[in-house]
């Protein structure tokens, strides 16, 4: 994976009226190179403890995020990635009968509303301290096994300036075809947001 920080990242801190955060109190002006690694190591060591306090929601997020781009995508998982697929849980119907009957409880609208619940809301223990995305895909959706999903998910760059933290994700095998270069960010107040899927 590729960790960045570009200089003039480092510049507009001290140069431009923007907010960000804590990270000034590990920084600051004319710093070697040297002194603005060590600053940003125990801005961001202290910034994941932050965040792990927390990683119920923001996965829960990331998953809901990640699903609302599943359902956009022009596959289906039980055409084209069939490892994914729970075979006894599928419905019985005509393959051509077969989208109808997996989006006959509406997931993909319920799914768009858990995504749009968690879209810019600050993660701090007050907006959904339990695995709802997940309950409620192995409730709505059994016969997609999103858990074997995610494995095949992998996180290609990160991204660290004075607003946050952004990843971009990339799917290996068959999550290729589900997804595919899905960027998310985690802000300072641990607000989460996704500026480009796909």
């Amino acid at each position: 994976m590729t960790v960045g920080f570009d200089a003039y990242e480092y510049e507009d801190i001290f140069t431009r009226d923007y907010d960000c955060g804590d990270l000034k109190n590990y920084l600051s002006e004319n710093m070697s190179h040297e002194e603005i690694a060590k600053g940003l190591t125990e801005f961001y060591n202290q910034r994941l403890k932050d965040i792990q306090k927390h990683m119920v929601e923001i996965n829960q997020a990331f998953l809901a995020n990640v699903m609302e781009d599943v359902w956009g995508t022009d596959y289906h998982f039980w055409e084209s990635c069939p490892s994914y697929v729970v075979a006894d849980q599928m419905p019985s119907v005509a393959p051509n009968e077969m989208k109808k009957a997996i989006y006959t409880n509406e997931v993909f609208q319920e799914t768009v509303k858990l995504s749009d619940k968690y879209y810019k809301i600050v993660m701090n223990g007050e907006v959904d301290n339990i695995p709802y995305v997940e309950n409620f895909l192995e409730e709505k959706m059994p016969m997609f096994d999103y858990k074997k999903m995610l494995r095949d998910v992998y996180a290609e760059y990160l991204s660290l300036d004075c607003l946050g933290i952004t990843v971009q994700c990339s799917g290996a095998g068959e999550a290729l075809n589900l997804v595919c270069s899905a960027c998310v960010a985690i802000q300072n107040d641990n607000s989460f947001y996704d500026w480009h899927n796909h």
